[in-house]
């Protein structure tokens, strides 16, 4: 039979604060992973949601995300032709020439090309994972290589490699160095497992993959 009061006279400080810190643990990412979902959804139905707020006088919970999920369809169909692709290189063209507009969106295309493999038949900028020792001989960090550092092979006298050591848990932040060929270990993991590694701070377990 359940007794209540058995249970909180066997109840001690430290079996509290286990339960407590355990409780917590357990909410958290429940709790944060609500929260980033919210924020997003109020920040893209806001995106919409006014103009459709003017047009129709009414405010329809939603309907702005519905309204920019159907737009970002049409557009990537309109991108995917021959018209479509010359038309959205012309107002990039003229994005770039705008002097701070240039720079907020080259950052972000960036950003979004690095992290994302594959866009319209674009590759990444990432071309492979790597493993390179920094900050200092001895310690191994996780990085994607991101190109070869011909122009400074003149001043170092080195093959060069461009590395970026992607900052955890955020990738779109970290450090570009530029590593001798030879002091760059080749790893097979993709670039999906790379970010999957580093997002989840080395938590996430790929170790059982099948391997080619």
């Amino acid at each position: 039979m359940f007794n209540l009061k058995k249970i909180i006279a066997e109840i001690t400080w430290p079996k509290l604060r286990r339960y407590l810190f355990t409780g917590v643990l357990t909410l958290l990412p429940v709790v944060v992973t609500i929260y980033v979902l919210w924020t997003l959804f109020v920040l893209v139905d806001s995106i919409l949601g006014s103009l459709l707020y003017r047009l129709l006088g009414e405010n329809i919970w939603g309907l702005g995300l519905l309204a920019f999920l159907v737009l970002a369809l049409v557009v990537g169909m309109f991108v995917t032709n021959v018209i479509g692709r010359q038309l959205f290189s012309w107002m990039e063209s003229l994005i770039k020439k705008i002097p701070l507009a240039n720079i907020i969106y080259n950052t972000i295309k960036q950003m979004s090309d690095a992290i994302f493999p594959v866009r319209d038949g674009k590759k990444s900028a990432f071309r492979r994972v790597v493993l390179v020792q920094y900050p200092r001989q001895g310690i191994f960090s996780l990085g994607f290589v991101t190109g070869e550092g011909l122009e400074f092979k003149e001043y170092s006298n080195i093959d060069l490699v461009k590395v970026f050591i992607v900052s955890t848990p955020n990738p779109t932040t970290g450090f570009l160095i530029f590593a001798p060929r030879e002091e760059v270990i080749d790893t097979d993991f993709t670039i999906e497992e790379g970010m999957r590694i580093i997002i989840s701070g080395g938590t996430a377990n790929i170790s059982q993959r099948k391997r080619k």
